[in-house]
């Protein structure tokens, strides 16, 4: 599973490296919402965690891409 995780990583730092400050936070916002929505399913917890864990890459891949473009501007 990690090198799923790794490789859904690197997909968004690619991805989105030059991405405006805006369409980040967009997106950002977009994984934060669907974690959430996600985190009160009726599903057991163990689907829930397999389902949350590459939105959750995603988020942090996003969220660094942010703070990058930050760091830089």
């Amino acid at each position: 599973m990690y090198m799923v995780q790794q490789r859904v990583t690197t997909a968004v730092r690619e991805g989105y490296r030059d991405a405006s400050m805006a369409e980040l936070e967009r997106e950002l916002a977009q994984a934060r919402a669907a974690r959430a929505w996600m985190a009160g399913m009726r599903l057991p917890a163990d689907v829930r965690a397999s389902l949350d864990e590459p939105i959750a890459a995603i988020e942090e891949a996003l969220a660094e891409c942010a703070r990058l473009k930050r760091i830089t501007v």
